[in-house]
């Protein structure tokens, strides 16, 4: 059995609180209206953007993982370089840099 909605509720905002319910809705991935029902009825609200920001926090540590990887095994070798030159290694670090950065770029989206 199909329940339709049929029933308005309106309320008068401010243009700043109507921007701010927007923004809101708008990062939870919902439509306006469905994120002030959810609210309303004290259902939980399910953030897409918090799953894409947790997604996005995975995917960059276990890129962190790889890299840090292949530097222990660059510095393992016999040499101290093992066959990898300056160059590279210095490479490896920037990179690893650059990873933890976007890690806490994606951190404070969570927040």
């Amino acid at each position: 059995m199909k329940v339709y909605k049929d029933h308005y509720i309106r309320a008068r905002v401010t243009e700043h609180e109507y921007n701010h319910i927007k923004l809101k809705a708008q990062n939870m991935g919902l439509p306006l209206s469905a994120y002030i029902r959810n609210i309303s009825m004290n259902y939980p609200v399910k953030s897409v953007a918090d799953q894409n920001a947790l997604n996005a926090l995975l995917s960059t540590r276990a890129d962190l993982g790889r890299v840090g990887s292949l530097l222990k095994m660059a510095l393992s070798q016999k040499t101290p370089l093992g066959d990898r030159s300056t160059v590279e290694v210095e490479q490896l670090l920037h990179d690893i840099e650059d990873k933890a950065q976007k890690l806490l770029l994606i951190s404070e989206q969570l927040l």
